[in-house]
């Protein structure tokens, strides 16, 4: 379920990214944006990384979400343990043309 989530939420973005060719601070934003406001995760908690040099054409932009990993059970709830982040990661084909 959290990687539909995340799914969804970079589902715009990556063709943003693509048409421009790189990723940048206002296509994070939105995709931060999405999460906090569609799913209540907390902005600090969020980690978001791309490829942010131009890529034309056919090369490929990777994108990586971290968000904290989701609670599975009642007694999580109760007795938190540490757990790993959630790592969502994927990649789409630049349209840039120069």
């Amino acid at each position: 379920m959290t990687e539909e989530t995340l799914r969804l939420a970079t589902y715009e973005a990556q063709k943003q990214a693509s048409l421009n060719g790189r990723y940048d601070d206002s296509i994070y934003k939105d995709i931060e944006k999405a999460l906090v406001e569609n799913h209540n995760y907390k902005p600090e908690a969020i980690k978001i990384k791309g490829t942010e040099t131009l890529k034309t054409r056919g090369e490929n932009l990777d994108l990586t979400v971290t968000v904290p990993s989701p609670v599975v059970s009642v007694m999580e709830m109760f007795f938190p343990t540490q757990k790993d982040d959630y790592v969502f990661s994927s990649s789409i084909a630049s349209e840039y043309i120069r």
